[in-house]
C-alpha cells in the first residue's frame, strides 16, 4: 500500500515537469492507475479464495504497463528539454 502511494505521489510532483499537455497525460495515468487498482483489488477476496478471478490478470498488467509508459514519457520529454538548451 505503501508503494502505491509513493507511486501515484511521483506521478502528481513528475506531473509538473514537462508543461501542461504532460500534467494532463499524468492526471489520465493516475486516474487509470486508481480504476485499475480498484478493480484488482476488489478481486482479492476471490484469488484467496481460491475463486476464479478472470480479469485479475489483465487489470494488474494495465495498472503496470500504464506505469511504465508514464515514466517513459516523462524520460523522452527531459532528454528532448535537455537538448533544446
Amino acid at each position: 500500500m505503501v508503494s502505491v502511494i509513493f507511486l501515484l505521489l511521483a506521478v502528481g510532483f513528475g506531473s509538473r515537469l514537462l508543461g501542461k499537455g504532460f500534467r494532463y497525460y499524468s492526471y489520465a495515468t493516475i486516474a487509470i492507475l486508481v480504476v485499475f487498482g480498484v478493480l484488482s483489488g476488489q478481486q482479492g477476496g476471490r484469488a484467496e479464495a481460491n475463486l476464479p478471478t478472470p480479469w485479475i490478470g489483465l487489470e494488474q498488467r494495465i495498472n503496470a504497463y500504464t506505469f511504465m509508459l508514464w515514466m517513459a514519457v516523462l524520460a523522452i520529454g527531459l532528454l528532448r528539454a535537455q537538448k533544446s538548451e
